[in-house]
This record gives structure tokens, sequence and C-alpha cells, in this order.
């Protein structure tokens, strides 16, 4: 499957659709709200499926992201990270608004499936 600007959605990883994304959004933002959606798209959403092929994205496995993601700061080393640093404690609209970046990438990701050709 091909978008119209020809490159293969087969091909294209949810990394890269998420910075050539920001990149065409960029001047929406602020670089400090810029810098913030950089660092919580590769914080909470790189790791876990940054390296897939958009096309090879199933609901079950993007659902998967959300144990993925309410277990996040359960992980010994990242638990680590949160008694270093208390203002991170109770951090708990980051999930919500890191939901609707995913949203937004999703909705990216149907259009240009919808532009295919």
């Amino acid at each position: 499957m091909k978008h119209k600007g020809g490159f293969s959605l087969t091909e294209v990883t949810v990394d890269k659709f998420f910075h050539d994304w920001l990149d065409r959004k960029k001047h929406h933002f602020t670089e400090k709200r810029l810098e913030w959606k950089r660092s919580v798209y590769e914080r909470y959403v790189s790791e876990f499926m940054g390296n897939k092929v958009l096309g090879n994205l199933t609901k079950p496995f993007c659902d998967g992201y959300w144990d993925y993601r309410l277990n996040y700061w359960k992980d010994p080393k990242r638990k680590k990270r949160i008694e270093v640093n208390e203002k991170r404690i109770g951090a708990k609209g980051t999930a919500s608004r890191v939901e609707g970046a995913c949203k937004s990438i999703h909705r990216g990701a149907d259009i240009l499936s919808a532009r295919a050709v």
C-alpha cells in the first residue's frame, strides 16, 4: 500500500511517522511544547512501539500499550527515577495526555491510509 507521496505505509515505523508528523505540526507549538511532546513520546511510546511498522499495528497490540503504560513506573529502573524525583509521583495527567498524543498519531495514520492508492 502506498501513500500519494510515494512512500509505502508498510515501511513507515511509528517513530518515523511521529517525528515526521511533529515536524509538519511544529509551527502550531511553542519550542517548550515541542520538546515536551518529544520527551513524552520517547519515554512512554517509542520504547513500546516505535520500531513497529504502521501497517503491522493491530488492535490487540495497541491495547497492550495501556498495560505497558500503567505498569511503566513499576519497573525497578524506572521506579528508582521516582525515588530521586518526587515531582513524578502523582503525575496522573500524563497518561491522559499520552493517550491524546496516541490518538493524534492514529488519526494521522488513518488519514494516510485513506489517501493510499
